[in-house]
């Protein structure tokens, strides 16, 4: 089974994505998904926060940087969903960069 996970530290999923994508976090359990291969489709923000200790967590780009390093890649597409301008373009560049492959 292959899931489609929404990767944001405060929003909801969107009414028209409910019972069809997962709420998830932390890009720390992305990663553990990916790893896992059950992956499927993805929708990422950038800004994902801070820890319990008030560290920044990783966010959306850094998050795709380490999946472009390990080769890390789900089986279906990626979305940005990002409302940080700087940041979301930063994720499209990582993504524009992989299409070139």
């Amino acid at each position: 089974m292959k899931l489609n996970i929404y990767l944001d530290d405060i929003r909801e999923i969107p009414n028209h994505l409910e019972g069809l994508w997962i709420p998830i976090r932390t890009a720390e359990d992305v990663i553990y998904l990916l790893k896992k291969g059950v992956v499927k489709d993805m929708s990422l923000d950038h800004d994902l926060g801070k820890d319990y200790f008030g560290h920044e967590r990783l966010n959306g780009y850094e998050l795709l940087c380490y999946m472009e390093r390990d080769n890390l890649w789900p089986k279906g597409k990626i979305y940005v969903h990002s409302a940080n301008p700087v940041g979301r373009e930063k994720m499209l560049a990582v993504l524009k960069k992989r299409e070139g492959v």
